[in-house]
């Protein structure tokens, strides 16, 4: 199922902030600018996409594990549940 509307619109300012994000680091290392400035800056963008998984992984959570879950049928919801683990562990 997809995401709701409310939750594109926010991941997709999301994700063009992130777009933004990364092209001011590649203007930074096309700089020259420090390791450490560019670490933070590229840290900093992983935590964006980790904010924006998040709000992709919860919706799934929301929509379709609670959908599974509703439906009665327990095969189903233990695997949408799995999916969303195989998600999370590295």
């Amino acid at each position: 199922m997809p995401l709701g509307l409310t939750t594109v619109d926010d991941l997709c300012r999301r994700l063009e902030s992130i777009e933004g994000h990364v092209r001011g680091v590649k203007r930074m290392a096309e700089q020259g600018k420090d390791c450490e400035s560019l670490l933070v800056q590229l840290l900093a963008v992983r935590a964006a996409v980790d904010r924006s998984a998040s709000i992709v992984l919860y919706g799934h959570v929301d929509h379709c594990l609670r959908e599974a879950i509703q439906s009665g049928d327990q095969k189903a919801a233990l695997a949408e549940l799995q999916a969303v683990l195989r998600y999370l562990s590295p």
